[in-house]
């Protein structure tokens, strides 16, 4: 099947914050994310409303993006594990800021190797 996004996607693996405007929070896991958007894993059900900040806690400073949640569903185990919680799909407001970027992409990077590819990017 033929890519059809318009920014490639990066493998990120990390614990975020899902939060809603009514103050709802779960704890998710980001399996990757590019300019537009990501794909997140949950245990629980989210709320209905779409309209969701995806926060980043453990970055130098806190990181936010404004998002709408596009699907969710109920994930499927394969054939020796049972999955369980549910998948879902967010469309940034915004393209992704650099900062946002930075601290997914590179997080795993030592400070030296990170700092070549910062320039590059930039």
């Amino acid at each position: 099947m033929r890519e059809q996004r318009s920014s490639p996607r990066y493998t990120a693996m990390r614990t975020i914050e899902l939060r809603w405007e009514t103050g709802e929070v779960l704890p998710a896991w980001l399996e990757d994310f590019g300019v537009g958007g990501a794909s997140v894993r949950v245990d629980t059900q989210p709320p209905a409303d779409p309209q969701v900040s995806v926060c980043i806690n453990d970055a130098e400073r806190p990181l936010t993006m404004e998002g709408t949640i596009l699907e969710v569903r109920k994930r499927r185990g394969g054939w020796f594990r049972r999955a369980s919680g549910f998948a879902i799909r967010i469309k940034f407001s915004q393209s992704c800021s650099y900062d946002f970027f930075k601290n997914n992409v590179f997080s795993w990077l030592p400070p030296d190797i990170s700092y070549e590819y910062e320039r590059y990017w930039r």
